[in-house]
């Protein structure tokens, strides 16, 4: 047997072979290595799935279904909770058109609108994550998504300072009459002139997607 195979059966975990026509035992050694290299290959695998972007859909659920389970336990300690305070959120936006009138949305009781859409959950991607979000607030499709800019937002809210990065998608929207499926949230249409005249937050999104509808260029803004 070469080197080449000698080393090809080693390491495919065969315990004994020869080498010109002697008899070789694969000691404890280099069993042990084999077992150390399976465990550090498992140990590998596991910090890319919970530490890096998740290549494949089997993969996602399973990342989505571990925050599930651990997420009681660590909100609860009162560490966590204080590290709460200092995420950034991730929002997925759109403007959303049907022929030349756009939606809004807003709390019901506030003064400004913004666009529709919702925070990106642990594991989903962001075109993911405003396809449901329009889904669950008003039980409508929206196609043609494109990506269209992104604005970043640092702001108080009751007292507590709070950042949050904007992904803003374009959709278009297949029916004008939507039926809204939460009870905090109010939409109406507008024209585009209405729209330069609302109070819209974050402002920077407002007058990026002005701007864009005149270029047509990729944004990002900050405020």
């Amino acid at each position: 047997m070469n080197r080449k195979n000698f080393v090809k059966a080693a390491i495919s975990g065969r315990e004994n072979f020869s080498v010109f026509g002697t008899q070789i035992v694969v000691g404890d050694n280099l069993r042990r290595n084999r077992a150390r290299r399976r465990e550090a290959s498992w140990n590998f695998q596991k910090r890319f799935a919970l530490g890096l972007r998740v290549p494949t859909k089997f993969n996602r659920v399973k990342v989505r279904e571990d925050r599930v389970l651990r997420q009681p336990a660590d909100l609860g300690s009162p560490t966590n909770k204080k590290n709460m305070e200092n995420l950034i959120e991730v929002i997925a936006r759109a403007y959303i058109t049907y022929g030349d009138d756009i939606l809004l949305c807003r709390v019901k009781g506030n003064e400004h609108y913004f666009l529709p859409g919702g925070h990106v959950e642990f594991g989903e991607y962001a075109e993911d994550a405003l396809r449901r979000e329009i889904q669950e607030e008003i039980g409508e499709e929206i196609y043609d998504i494109k990506l269209i800019g992104m604005n970043e937002n640092i702001f108080s809210q009751k007292g507590q300072e709070r950042q949050e990065v904007n992904v803003v998608f374009e959709a278009k929207i297949k029916n004008r009459d939507i039926k809204v499926a939460e009870d905090h949230l109010e939409f109406k249409w507008v024209s585009q002139e209405e729209f330069r005249g609302e109070k819209i937050l974050p402002e920077g999104i407002k007058e990026s997607v002005i701007n864009w509808r005149k270029d047509g260029q990729f944004f990002y803004s900050r405020q």
